[in-house]
């Protein structure tokens, strides 16, 4: 994710850039909330390696850009991290999320 490089300066971003790609995550991310409806995995009740991809890829997303507003309107997404974020495997690797 583009934003990323803004985020943590590991590249020149300007500022109309950075904002359009924030509002490009959070359209994604209202998308995923969208198709987690009635799920607790991206696939159903099992944890898939997609599950694990996504939420690495998010996790930045979750820790920096996306504000507490918008948080509170993806609870899809919000159950479905917690989810992921609170597996052992995940926990020992990055911590507590």
């Amino acid at each position: 994710m583009q934003v990323y490089n803004g985020v943590f300066g590991w590249a020149k971003m300007e500022s109309a850039t950075y904002n359009n790609e924030i509002n490009e995550l959070k359209k994604n991310v209202r998308v995923m909330n969208t198709a987690l409806e009635g799920k607790k995995f991206l696939l159903g009740d099992e944890l898939s390696v997609a599950d694990i991809v996504i939420a690495n890829c998010l996790m930045y997303g979750f820790q920096t850009v996306l504000d507490q507003g918008f948080m509170k309107s993806i609870k899809n997404v919000n159950a479905w991290a917690a989810n992921v974020f609170a597996l052992p495997e995940y926990v020992h690797i990055f911590g507590k999320v």
